[in-house]
Formats: structure tokens, sequence, C-alpha cells
């Protein structure tokens, strides 16, 4: 069963963000459970200015200096995110994966809504991640299929 949607994409590297949603989305429905969908929006961009290039269609704008401080303490180089994140949002940590980091999160406006960053050869891609019936065990399966995706994002090149 289809446990994950994109509603589409729009903006410059479009294919890039479908590339990175359908790893993601793939692996989510492949260890995930039919009583807990998702709904995934990614957004791809410069890791060090924070630029976005090309997000998934009703992915809220985020603020530049945000993105690159996102970026910034999934790599390592700053913690600031921790203390001022991006406005609606709070974060928790950054979890190492197999061959990446993730920064990830919450919203505090959106229920059962996942914030994970995560960077690539040269970008920086986030996602929004809409649970129905969210749990830990769907949070876990969310991470890892983000973090499967980051992998392929970097093994192809993005």
């Amino acid at each position: 069963a289809v446990v994950s949607t994109q509603s589409g994409h729009y903006g410059r590297g479009g294919p890039w963000v479908d590339f990175v949603h359908g790893s993601a989305s793939s692996k989510y429905n492949e260890k995930g459970s039919a009583d807990s969908p998702a709904t995934w929006y990614i957004s791809i961009g410069h890791m060090t200015d924070g630029d976005t290039w090309a997000s998934s269609e009703g992915f809220p704008p985020l603020d530049a200096k945000h993105v690159k401080g996102m970026s910034n303490a999934v790599a390592g180089l700053d913690t600031a995110v921790f203390g001022a994140p991006p406005p609606g949002y709070t974060f928790t940590r950054v979890i190492p994966c197999d061959n990446c980091e993730i920064l990830t999160g919450k919203s505090k406006t959106v229920p059962g809504r996942l914030i994970l960053v995560g960077r690539t050869t040269g970008t920086v891609a986030v996602a929004l991640i809409d649970i129905a019936n969210t749990n830990k065990g769907a949070e876990g399966v969310a991470l890892d299929a983000f973090g499967f995706a980051i992998d392929q994002a970097v093994a192809s090149g993005i």
C-alpha cells in the first residue's frame, strides 16, 4: 500500500527534489506502516548560503539564514539553530546515519510534522514530513528513509 505522497515541485532543479523524494518515500513505504501514512515536502538549496533552488509544492518558504544555520548544524560548524530555530520549529539533535548526518526536529504548529535536514555533495536538503498517527516507530522509519535518500543523493553527485 502507498503510504507516502508528494504533490509536485517547482523552481530550478525540480528533478533533484523528485530524486530525494522518490528515494525517501520508497524507503518509507518499504519499512513504514499503513497506519502511519506520510506526506513528504522536500526543499533543495545551496548548503553554504541557504538559497532555495527548488522545493515541493506546498513547502513553506524558509528564510535563507535559517537554511544556512540548519546546514551548518548538520556539518557541526554552528549549533545556534538549537537556540534560535526557524519560527514554528524546534530542533533536538544531529543524528549520524550510515554515511551522513541528519538534523532532527519538529513543528510547533503542525501536529505530526517532522523537519529533517541533511547535506549532500553540494546541497542542503530539507524534508518536512507530515505523519498521520505519528509515533516513535514512524518517526524512526522517516529518519532512516531520509538518511537513505541523502546517501543516494551523495552517491549520485547531487
